[in-house]
C-alpha cells in the first residue's frame, strides 16, 4: 500500500509518556469539509470506519471520494459501495 496522502490534512500527534502516536483528527476532517456535512450526525461505529479510512487513504485503494462517501452515508439509501476496513 502507498503512502497516505492525508488529503484533509487531517493527520495529527499525540504525545503520551514520552511516546508520539499519528492519528487523523475527525474535528479537523469537519473543519476541511465545512458546515455541508455534519460528522456528529454519523453514528460511533462509522465515525470509526472515517477514521481508518483516513488513516489508510493511499489514493489507490482509499480514494479522497470514499471518504467523501462515507462522509455522506444516508440511512434511507442502500449503499452502492463497499467500506474498505483495515484494522492495525
Amino acid at each position: 500500500m502507498g503512502k497516505n496522502t492525508n488529503s484533509f490534512q487531517t493527520e495529527s500527534t499525540l504525545n503520551l509518556n514520552g511516546r508520539s502516536y499519528t492519528f487523523h483528527s475527525l474535528p479537523k476532517l469537519q473543519k476541511a469539509l465545512g458546515e455541508k456535512h455534519n460528522l456528529a450526525r454519523l453514528p460511533f461505529s462509522l465515525k470509526i470506519l472515517l477514521e481508518n479510512l483516513l488513516r489508510q487513504e493511499d489514493g489507490v485503494i482509499v480514494k479522497k471520494e470514499t471518504i467523501e462517501n462515507l462522509v455522506k452515508w444516508n440511512p434511507k439509501v442502500e449503499p452502492e459501495d463497499e467500506i474498505q476496513f483495515m484494522p492495525a
